[in-house]
């Protein structure tokens, strides 16, 4: 076995979210020399089954090993509904397990992706849950900085009180940017209220969730005192809703896949 080859899969594990629970596994795959196999990691987290299956294989040239794709499947154990996606993990341009997890939920990722010529751009990236290809998996869209979608921007729109300290601000954006449901704390003149924000980069908007995990508005629908001031759109998120049938499972802060 390439040791050096091992520590690299290791820690590619390792930053991809997936821990290091199959360390063991992934060194016993590697000693039996075969061309192709698989990983198995399993999850349950609020309510869900996260299930993956991480798929390697063998360099024809080397007895190098690579870490090639990952097929994640999110089951709700109450209603027993799942869904599943394979991700790839080609080079950079690679999704974490808790980006996978979120994508899955309908939520938006902002990433460092490269194109056709290889240059690095920026852009926000979610599923599209109206096209599924034969394998059953969803296609990407792809919003880039020129499409008109600025969080920090939509952000200053709310009374959001992490707003007043570059620390909390900067750590609420990364959040968002991850792909979480973030919790916030509006500052109303009738007083604080607790609500989850959400990036909807389609919209060039951010979704506010309440305390029952219901759609309420986007940024253009709250005055600065946080009154509504235009009609309710809780129908523009209704095919990224339909994910799960559930509401998504609530992201706090503290919590990491």
């Amino acid at each position: 076995m390439n040791q050096k080859n091992y520590e690299y899969l290791r820690d590619q594990l390792l930053y991809s979210g997936f821990g290091d629970s199959m360390n063991a596994n992934l060194q016993k795959a590697m000693k039996k020399g075969q061309d192709q196999f698989t990983l198995n990691f399993k999850r349950e987290d609020q309510g869900e089954r996260i299930a993956a299956q991480l798929r390697f294989s063998k360099s024809k040239q080397s007895d190098m090993y690579f870490f090639n794709s990952y097929e994640l499947k999110i089951t709700n154990r109450a209603s027993l509904q799942s869904i599943k996606q394979q991700f790839y993990v080609n080079g950079r341009d690679r999704f974490t397990l808790k980006e996978a997890y979120n994508l899955l939920h309908g939520r938006a990722v902002h990433k460092d992706l490269t194109n056709k010529e290889g240059e690095r751009y920026r852009a926000w990236v979610q599923l599209d849950f109206k096209t599924v290809d034969l394998e059953g998996n969803r296609k990407f869209r792809h919003y880039h900085e020129n499409y008109g979608f600025d969080l920090p921007r939509e952000l200053e729109k709310f009374p959001i009180s992490d707003l007043q300290y570059p620390d909390s601000k900067e750590y609420l954006i990364a959040s968002l940017e991850r792909g979480n449901r973030h919790d916030v704390t509006f500052m109303l003149e009738q007083g604080s209220r607790q609500v989850s924000l959400e990036a909807n980069p389609k919209f060039k908007s951010v979704a506010i969730y309440d305390g029952s995990m219901r759609l309420e508005f986007v940024s253009m629908n709250l005055d600065k005192h946080g009154q509504q001031t235009a009609q309710d759109v809780q129908v523009e998120n209704k095919q990224k809703v339909q994910v799960d049938q559930q509401p998504p499972a609530k992201q706090s802060k503290g919590k990491r896949l």
